[in-house]
């Protein structure tokens, strides 16, 4: 999700409405939407995201959730 940066003054007239489409492509009627990225891109931005960061692998139809420094779990069902 990209959220705005605020800044203080005239330039930021468009601060609510941009943060308020930004949230909106994040959430549905049902909840969180989460990222969508193929293996490359998980593998791409890993470095720079927190633990607990959820993405959709779209390359394998699979969610995966980052529990440590370069570690990415794939979540499966039992």
């Amino acid at each position: 999700m990209i959220i705005p940066t605020y800044l203080r003054g005239d330039e930021q007239q468009d601060y609510n409405e941009q943060l308020n489409q930004s949230l909106e492509r994040s959430l549905s009627e049902n909840g969180f939407i989460i990222p969508s990225l193929t293996t490359a891109q998980i593998t791409s931005v890993e470095p720079n995201m927190p633990k607990g960061t959820l993405w959709f692998n779209s390359t394998l139809a699979k969610l995966q959730v980052k529990t440590a420094s370069g570690v990415v779990e794939t979540i499966t069902s039992v």
